[in-house]
């Protein structure tokens, strides 16, 4: 309420994403803030930021999702962090191409977190629910790259699946 808030991010990573009693805390308070808000004129929208391979989600981002969505968290969506992939990329991948790849597999794991869950969900709504963050430019894993060619064929996809955000890291770069 101090804040008028209407949109909350939650960026989870590095030792604070395996510690599975903050997440399930963290659950618990946000879904019990949802309940709070709902029906009033500024529900509350919940997003997660969380670490990615090109091969998808993370078993523990994984899990933070499970967590969310068991504790009845109303997540709007899973936002990736398309960047320092380190050894899970290949040589020859283009950061563009281990994003799209992160994309698609993260998709696939959405579908089966909320089927889980009890939510059936189309391949437009998974869509939407998806976002990606890339670090331009120089990442912080060397050679790492994110170019303005990455950059348009990431636009150019999510355009074309419409991905519920896309954001980039960070403005001052």
């Amino acid at each position: 309420d101090r804040y008028d808030l209407s949109v909350l991010d939650f960026v989870i990573d590095g030792a604070a994403l395996p510690d599975k009693a903050a997440n399930a805390r963290r659950a618990k308070v946000v879904a019990q803030l949802q309940r709070e808000r709902a029906g009033k004129e500024k529900p509350v929208t919940v997003w997660l930021t969380l670490p990615v391979t090109p091969k998808g989600l993370t078993p523990d981002a994984t899990a933070a999702v499970a967590t969310m969505l068991a504790a009845g968290v109303d997540l709007a969506g899973v936002n990736i962090m398309t960047m320092d992939y380190g050894e899970s990329k290949t040589p020859n991948q283009s950061m563009g191409q281990a994003a799209l790849s992160a994309l698609d597999a993260t998709h696939r794991q959405l579908g089966v977190l909320f089927r889980q869950a009890g939510t059936e969900l189309g391949e437009s709504a998974l869509w939407d629910k998806l976002g990606a963050t890339p670090m331009i430019g120089q990442n912080d894993v060397t050679p790492e790259v994110f170019t303005l060619a990455d950059a348009h064929v990431v636009n150019e996809y999510a355009h074309e699946r419409g991905i519920g955000r896309l954001s980039m890291w960070s403005l001052n770069r």
